[in-house]
């Protein structure tokens, strides 16, 4: 009786356990949805992504050209349900470009 009761619980935990998605594939979906973005398309007044490096946890710096603006990955607060696994859930907060005037370039 207590082995059934053991091999039940065994069973059963991993059903209430919440699992994220594996680093590499959170950081995949984080660099999609930064290639994919309107707003840092506007932010970098259409130029196109040359690179994004990230800078730090949660944030990346995008280059296109002669501007950079930095994104943030921000959490809504949101909780994946008991028992279920996945990516988590987030948003991109856009900030400002700092671009190069011009005139100064070597």
């Amino acid at each position: 009786m207590k082995s059934a009761t053991l091999l039940s619980m065994l069973v059963g935990f991993p059903l209430l356990a919440s699992a994220a998605l594996p680093p590499h594939f959170q950081r995949q979906r984080e660099l999609v949805s930064i290639i994919e973005s309107g707003d840092v398309a506007d932010a970098l007044k259409g130029r196109p992504i040359d690179a994004i490096e990230a800078d730090g946890t949660d944030s990346y710096v995008v280059r296109g050209g002669d501007c950079r603006v930095s994104v943030q990955i921000i959490s809504p607060g949101e909780r994946m349900l008991n028992g279920w696994a996945g990516p988590r859930p987030y948003e991109l907060d856009v900030g400002e470009a700092d671009c190069l005037a011009e005139g100064t370039r070597n």
